[in-house]
């Protein structure tokens, strides 16, 4: 089997949402017996990880794919998120979805003549619809694989401090950053604490959009930004901490892992239920619109807690 990430970070634990879940798909098929190759941004290769799994790192991007996927030979390919690599992959193919049609990287393209026949499927009912329609096939065509939350999130207690609440996704715009800091000015947050996780992956550096988000939480006297944990073992401990775990991406998640991992950890979520957040947002989590601060932040006051 070759399991493919994409060409924007290493296929490692702790890179993003996408490359977690295919660390650990690969992980799973590798100890059911499968021989397994992991293939992603230059990074991947050398050692840690699962030595059942043999790591590639995809030198050039696409354009070294084609190569090592005819060395390779495997019996099956799984690509995510980059249904236009189709071309490039000779073997059965299935394409798996994890993000909204603005991340696949095939510009004004229809996806459907570029995935052909080749099986599809996304990490929520609400994407598999989208993936669905884009190719022009029945809903049911299209399986949905769901995102799990790694052991170090199952295994924590929930240990939160007052006044605790936690902002754990990457730092960009559509993450809603921005909306959490205008809610945190707001009164019914007094005497509460926003953490925001540093999470620039797959940047090695800030871009412009970073630090000036670092700038808006900077400019938020009730938020303070801290270094993403290392581990997915030290993010479970810091999730098992907030009060409230809050998720108020302004564009459609494919599901959002973020409050998936701070559920299976017992920590109650505050989404935006864009996308697949509508179905990962468990009760007592609620679902608000983050563009409006005031509830925002009333939504924030009102789950914080539910979870002890």
């Amino acid at each position: 089997m070759a399991l493919v990430g994409t060409d924007l970070a290493p296929a490692r634990t702790g890179a993003g949402a996408l490359e977690t879940l295919l660390v650990g798909w690969a992980s799973a098929l590798a100890g059911g017996g499968d021989e397994v190759h992991l293939v992603g941004a230059p990074g991947t290769a050398g050692p840690g990880g699962d030595p059942l799994v043999c790591h590639h790192d995809l030198i050039g991007g696409p354009a070294g794919l084609g190569d090592l996927i005819e060395r390779l030979r495997p019996d099956a390919v799984m690509l995510n998120n980059r249904p236009g690599w189709q071309a490039l992959v000779s073997a059965p193919t299935l394409h798996l979805l994890h993000n909204w049609p603005d991340a696949w990287e095939v510009g004004e393209s229809p996806i459907g003549p570029l995935v052909g026949s080749a099986a599809a499927a996304a990490v929520s009912g609400e994407l598999a619809a989208v993936v669905a329609a884009a190719l022009g096939r029945d809903r049911d065509s299209v399986a949905v694989v769901p995102p799990f939350a790694g052991d170090a999130f199952s295994r924590v207690h929930p240990d939160p401090r007052p006044g605790l609440v936690l902002a754990p996704s990457r730092l960009l715009a559509k993450k809603g950053v921005r909306e959490l800091a205008a809610a945190s000015a707001q009164p019914a947050l007094h005497g509460r604490l926003v953490l925001v996780t540093d999470f620039l992956s797959p940047w090695p550096r800030p871009t412009y959009e970073h630090r000036a988000l670092r700038a808006v939480v900077a400019g938020a006297p009730r938020c303070r930004l801290v270094p993403p944990p290392p581990s997915r073992e030290e993010m479970a401990v810091l999730v098992s901490r907030a009060e409230v775990v809050v998720v108020p991406s302004t564009r459609p998640e494919g599901l959002g892992l973020a409050a998936v991992e701070a559920q299976a950890a017992g920590v109650p979520v505050v989404t935006s239920g864009l996308g697949g957040l509508a179905g990962a947002t468990l009760p007592p989590g609620r679902v608000v619109d983050p563009r409006d601060p005031r509830l925002l932040a009333e939504a924030i006051v009102e789950v914080a807690g539910t979870g002890r």
